[in-house]
């Protein structure tokens, strides 16, 4: 099951070719902050919530990765917006996504997008698509991060993961299956059906990112 889950969460995460909202521009509200403009329709309160996230996530990512000395990144017209959907139903709508997503990104439009009222989404999809886009920007590499570099980084920013993948390498080790380093940045799991591989894989790139920060 943490397999499927990681696989699925993993799928969701790499959606970043989802489409224009069909919504009308004119039943968007507009909510903006230091480094990010949030779209809503009608809930105040979930935007304001998720402004707040947004920035404590800014806050501890450019921490983590060391990127504090970038005072002038992302602001005003270099804002990244975060469009939120009421429900399950309007997201899957206006995007390019499984029934059971609550969130995707679009990094060449620098956009992230969810459902409002999904904690999963404030908790988990939110702080890893930030990761992602501001390893991305930060680093200058586009799309060349390795694999289980830019898949490390962004899980490691969602903190319920970082104990889940300690023991879940703790275990690996004492079982003898750990993937070897050579191989781990040689693979691609995202589309792999090999639940073994995939949750070692996710693990060991969260731990191994961990023990590089720290």
């Amino acid at each position: 099951m943490a397999a499927k889950a990681a696989a699925r969460q993993a799928l969701c995460l790499l959606l970043v070719g989802s489409s224009t909202p069909a919504i009308g521009e004119e039943a968007w509200r507009e909510l903006k902050g230091k480094h990010f403009v949030i779209y809503y329709a009608n809930n105040g309160r979930s935007a304001r919530d998720t402004l707040n996230a947004a920035e404590k996530y800014y806050k501890t990512i450019t921490r983590d990765l060391g990127f504090t000395r970038h005072d002038s990144f992302w602001l005003w017209e270099k804002r990244v917006s975060i469009r939120l959907f009421e429900s399950r139903e309007a997201f899957a709508a206006n995007n390019a996504a499984p029934d059971w997503a609550v969130g995707a990104a679009n990094h060449d439009k620098r956009e992230i997008s969810g459902v409002a009222s999904e904690a999963s989404f404030i908790d988990g999809v939110l702080p890893h698509e930030m990761a992602h886009l501001m390893f991305r920007e930060f680093m200058g590499l586009g799309d060349d991060v390795p694999i289980w570099l830019n898949e490390g980084v962004a899980m490691w920013e969602e903190a319920g993961r970082r104990k889940e993948a300690r023991d879940a390498t703790v275990r690996l080790a004492r079982a003898n299956r750990l993937i070897p380093l050579r191989k781990l940045m040689a693979i691609d799991v995202r589309k792999s059906d090999d639940k073994e591989l995939v949750t070692a894989f996710y693990a060991e790139s969260i731990a191994l990112v961990g023990y590089l920060i720290e």
